[in-house]
């Protein structure tokens, strides 16, 4: 089932909305691939993982900026899910069929992530800057 872009989570922050509407259309092309197709898969998988890196060290940079008291625990959040889909990657490149566990988690993890740990931070975002 794919991922409604209209029901996921809004951070209210505009360019990281940008940025999760993109995620969400990875996950939608990863569905879209082959399981046979080892080669697209690859190369969606390849551009789901640069996105993620790039796109978690953006969330880290405006924690940062903002001093955000949670900023460390959030980014150890993100260290692991890098460290998971990078084993994920591993499989993947020893030939075993993985495109199914990985869009599995993706979703899985994408909606709870924002609903929790971005929710959290942008709550203090508001806080910090609708009181300026």
């Amino acid at each position: 089932m794919p991922i409604l872009l209209e029901t996921t989570p809004n951070v209210d922050i505009e360019l990281l909305e940008e940025r999760h509407q993109h995620f969400v259309r990875l996950i939608h092309a990863l569905e879209k691939v082959s399981v046979q197709n080892r080669e697209e898969v690859r190369s969606v998988f390849s551009d789901i993982m640069a996105y993620v890196k790039q796109h978690f060290l953006a969330e880290e940079h405006l924690m940062q900026e903002m001093n955000y008291p949670n900023g460390k625990e959030h980014k150890l959040v993100h260290q692991h899910f890098v460290e998971r889909i990078s084993l994920l990657y591993e499989q993947f490149e020893r030939g075993e069929k993985i495109r199914d566990e990985l869009l599995s988690m993706l979703k899985a993890w994408f909606v709870l992530h924002i609903q929790h740990e971005d929710m959290a931070y942008m709550y203090f975002y508001r806080l910090m800057y609708d009181a300026t």
